[in-house]
């Protein structure tokens, strides 16, 4: 009998410690979005001990259960980008921020044609706040170029 228990008591040490090293795995390949969910877990709780506002308040004005509010705040949630934008509205507070950034393309023609109102001199600049595909933008000006040169 004795024996047995040893052995029970062994099989379960085992299995406790596969699911360690398993839960470590999972941990480290999900590291990036633990991260970022943490962050955001950390300026929710400010946000709240600054307002002086409960979970269960914002849970509320979120329109979720208090146990999903609870997840998200343990920083251990993986969430959508619909949640982060609901949250940041309810909150009045960003929570994550995307880096605006500017594309500058530059063309040298040696050729310009004299009305095609886009092409000043041998230098073309284009500036944008959204993402532009490069290759995407190359077809269709050099297509417009193109006809227009060919006109």
């Amino acid at each position: 009998m004795e024996i047995e228990k040893l052995k029970k008591n062994l099989l379960t040490q085992v299995t406790h410690d596969s699911q360690w090293i398993q839960e470590a795995k999972w941990r480290e390949e999900n590291a990036t979005w633990l991260d970022l969910s943490f962050a955001i877990a950390l300026k929710i709780l400010d946000w709240l001990k600054q307002n002086g506002i409960t979970q269960a308040e914002l849970a509320k004005k979120l329109d979720y259960t208090p146990q999903y509010v609870n997840k998200i705040v343990k920083g251990s949630e993986n969430l959508t980008l619909e949640t982060i934008c609901k949250i940041e509205k309810v909150l009045g507070t960003k929570l994550i921020e995307i880096p605006s950034f500017e594309i500058k393309l530059a063309y040298k023609s040696t050729k310009v044609p004299q009305n095609h109102h886009n092409f000043k001199k041998n230098i073309i600049s284009f500036e944008t706040t959204k993402q532009v595909y490069r290759q995407d933008f190359e077809e269709i000006n050099n297509k417009k170029y193109l006809q227009q040169t060919a006109a």
